[in-house]
């Protein structure tokens, strides 16, 4: 039942990820268009790459932990007696899982703040809220991932 509602979970946020990474590219590719053939940049552009950016980041980095396939240099790590590996893969587990809680409730807590401030975007004067909840729900998605991974005592 976990499985299924992560898989569905993190589907939607792929997809929200791809969506932002798809607007930027074609956002920069009209900007620079726009400025190389009409000498007219798009205002807005720089603004709104930041904005994506901040959709896209979250997710990948979710995507990547739960698919297992983040970088890793095993330089001293292969090194470790198999006791000393189990150790390390423990240790480097249980402070993603405590980092994932501590983001996931300061998330929690700058979508309140940025609701009652009413802190919007410079340009465009969009409200910064709805890009907090993305935090929220990618750092919140990656509480169980990372608590798989500790389980498991796999690398992340």
């Amino acid at each position: 039942m976990l499985n299924r509602i992560m898989d569905r979970a993190m589907l939607f946020l792929l997809a929200l990820g791809c969506l932002a990474l798809l607007a930027m590219v074609l956002l920069t590719a009209a900007d620079v268009g726009l400025r190389y053939f009409f000498s007219s940049p798009i205002s807005a552009s720089y603004e709104l790459s930041e904005i994506l950016m901040g959709v896209f980041a979250p997710v990948a980095i979710l995507y990547c932990a739960y698919r297992n396939s983040h970088v890793c240099v095993d330089i001293l790590f292969e090194h470790f007696s198999p006791g000393m590996q189990r150790a390390a893969l423990f240790l480097s587990n249980a402070a993603v899982l405590i980092c994932a809680v501590l983001l996931t409730w300061q998330s929690w807590h700058l979508i309140g703040e940025l609701r009652e401030t009413g802190l919007t975007s410079a340009t465009l004067d969009l409200p910064m809220w709805p890009l907090a909840c993305v935090f929220l729900l990618a750092f919140a998605l990656y509480i169980p991932t990372a608590a798989i991974h500790l389980r498991r005592g796999e690398k992340q």
